[in-house]
């Protein structure tokens, strides 16, 4: 893994920055626009035990499968629940 992803765990809530999304179409265009601008991205991720925070710059978007690939490894669209940018 190199420095371009970083995997934080907390048991705190979601922050007051991190935009929450129950629309599926604009969590996808607020991730399509990342990956265009080649910026680091803030995605908080669902887990039943606690806050997972998965920061780094998105490499591709597969919207069959539903899934984005940071640093080589993919994570799926519908464990997403807030986004920062």
């Amino acid at each position: 893994m190199n420095e371009n992803i970083s995997f934080q765990s907390t048991k705190q809530h979601c922050c007051s920055y991190m935009t929450t999304y129950s629309n599926y179409d604009q969590l996808l265009q607020e991730i399509l626009i990342s990956k265009s601008q080649h910026v680091m991205i803030e995605l908080q991720l669902f887990d039943d035990y606690e806050d997972l925070r998965l920061i780094g710059i998105i490499e591709d978007i597969d919207t069959k499968s539903g899934t984005i690939r940071i640093d080589g490894e993919w994570f799926q669209l519908n464990k997403v629940k807030g986004i920062s940018r």
